[in-house]
């Protein structure tokens, strides 16, 4: 099965203190509840996934991972993961 690009394909919980800091929302920290595995592109064949893990936070009680909030929200803001 191919999934589309950007996708999460995978979910593990996150542990208690994670956050994520968003470049133009300097002063707020927004939980990660999880962690995805997600796809990020398909090799030159096509017939392999390039995944990567990124966190998945909360927003204004909404999920985001770190390509969903680029894709829908500001492609220009830089997501930070901070312990």
């Amino acid at each position: 099965m191919r999934y589309l690009e950007d996708s999460p394909v995978s979910l593990a919980a996150a542990g208690p203190g994670w956050h994520v800091h968003i470049s133009s929302r300097p002063n707020e920290q927004h939980r990660i509840v999880a962690w995805a595995t997600v796809v990020q592109t398909y090799t030159e064949a096509g017939d392999h996934a390039v995944t990567t893990v990124e966190p998945v936070f909360v927003f204004q009680g909404a999920l985001y991972t770190t390509s969903e909030w680029r894709d829908s929200v500001s492609a220009d803001d830089i997501v930070k993961v901070v312990p």
